[in-house]
C-alpha cells in the first residue's frame, strides 16, 4: 500500500496496529524479565518503535482497491478543473 493514497482509516488501522505489535512484545518483555522494581515500574509503559510501524504496514489491507483510488481520483480530476 502507498501512504500517499491511504485513507484516513487506513493511517488509523497503522497507528493502531502498529501499537498493538508493541504491546505484544513489550508484554514479552515484562514476563522475560524477573520482578525487580525497575521492571515492575516500567512495565506499563508501551513504546512504538519503527519496526513495530514496519511490522504493522506489512499487515495492513487497504482499505480501498486500487479501483476505487482511480474513480476518486477522476472525480477530484473533474471537480478541480
Amino acid at each position: 500500500m502507498l501512504l500517499c493514497h491511504a485513507a484516513g482509516a487506513d493511517l488509523y488501522a497503522l497507528c493502531a496496529d502498529a501499537w498493538m505489535v508493541a504491546f505484544k512484545r513489550r508484554v514479552a518483555e515484562v514476563e522475560a524479565t524477573t520482578a525487580s522494581s525497575e521492571a515492575q515500574e516500567s512495565q506499563d509503559i508501551v513504546t512504538v518503535n519503527g519496526g513495530d510501524m514496519a511490522e504493522a504496514l506489512r499487515n495492513l489491507v487497504p482499505s480501498l482497491s486500487l479501483h476505487e483510488i482511480a474513480k476518486y481520483e477522476r472525480l477530484r480530476d473533474k471537480y478541480e478543473a
